[in-house]
């Protein structure tokens, strides 16, 4: 999957149907529907990047993010991902 920024998109797109030599009206129209199909797809929100909270000495972890509880066994270089939340920890 590659994620694209529709913002930018949107505005490229809208300057290409303005060519007058390639008849802007039949182009214009399926601009619009072009668009409204963009502005209705689910945005991905960029994954929040922190590091493990270690408030205890039994071997828990915490995000500082969703706050969930992880056992890591003393390998905390390993758990690279939240569990509940998916906060990156690297």
């Amino acid at each position: 999957m590659r994620l694209i920024d529709a913002d930018a998109l949107i505005p490229m797109m809208k300057y290409a149907t303005t060519d007058s030599d390639i008849g802007v009206f039949p182009i214009k129209i399926g601009f619009d529907a072009i668009v409204k199909v963009i502005n209705a797809q689910p945005t991905i929100e960029p994954r929040p990047r922190g590091k493990w909270i270690d408030y205890t000495d039994d071997g828990y972890v915490e995000c500082p993010f969703c706050g969930s509880a992880t056992n890591c066994d003393d390998n905390i270089s390993e758990l690279h991902y939240c569990f509940s939340c998916g906060a990156d920890m690297r």
